[in-house]
């Protein structure tokens, strides 16, 4: 709540009015205060689609990622994910750095958002948040682990360093997916172009163990 008060780029009276007005409606609502508090802040936001992909990836990484992997991982060459998280800064750690990471600061969020009591209008679908990664990370290896040819600096520098995210946790991501005919021809193609390379890479980078227990 303070931080949703103290947020720089508003007026600190108004929101605090709109968070009284907020909490009046307890008792007309099946709604928690938190719940609500949270539609507050996320009825800020213009571009719904593009927050809930930005929050639900943001939510289904193992490993943070800064603002600048974050796009590079999602091809997001024409969105900008500050904009996108703008006035989000009570609910989500957005460094002015891109290179730092984006975290959200309390798990209830988590549940918040991934929750279609009340009929959220802001819920996500999880599974579906792991799918697109799960795509995104098999389009990756199958495209650029070839071009790597099993050097390990390279893949710690080749596209930012998403490269050995996708390598570490492929499978973590598919192991939660929603299975669907265009994913399992994305895995196809990386049975056929990115498999072997991925695991000489893993094996290479000591992580092989790592990616399968994440698959748990």
């Amino acid at each position: 709540m303070l931080k949703y008060i103290n947020d720089k780029s508003h007026n600190p009276i108004q929101r605090l009015k709109e968070f009284v007005n907020t909490c009046s409606l307890l008792s007309l609502s099946t709604y928690t205060d938190l719940d609500l508090l949270y539609s507050q802040i996320l009825s800020s936001v213009s571009d719904i689609p593009a927050l809930n992909a930005a929050i639900g990836t943001i939510i289904c990484l193992f490993n943070p990622l800064s603002i600048e992997k974050f796009e590079d991982l999602l091809g997001w060459e024409d969105i900008d994910t500050s904009l996108v998280l703008e006035g989000l800064n009570s609910i989500l750690l957005i460094p002015e750095d891109r290179k730092k990471l984006v975290q959200i600061f309390h798990e209830l969020f988590c549940n918040f958002i991934i929750s279609d009591k009340h009929s959220n209008p802001y819920a996500i679908d999880i599974s579906q948040c792991h799918t697109v990664m799960a795509e995104v990370c098999l389009i990756l290896m199958a495209t650029e682990l070839v071009r790597c040819d099993g050097d390990i600096e390279t893949l710690e520098s080749t596209c930012c360093g998403i490269l050995q995210y996708a390598c570490e946790y492929w499978a973590a991501h598919l192991s939660r997916a929603c299975i669907s005919d265009v994913l399992l021809e994305r895995l196809k193609r990386f049975r056929v172009e990115g498999l072997l390379p991925c695991i000489q890479t893993s094996r290479l980078s000591n992580h092989l163990n790592k990616v399968l227990r994440s698959c748990n």
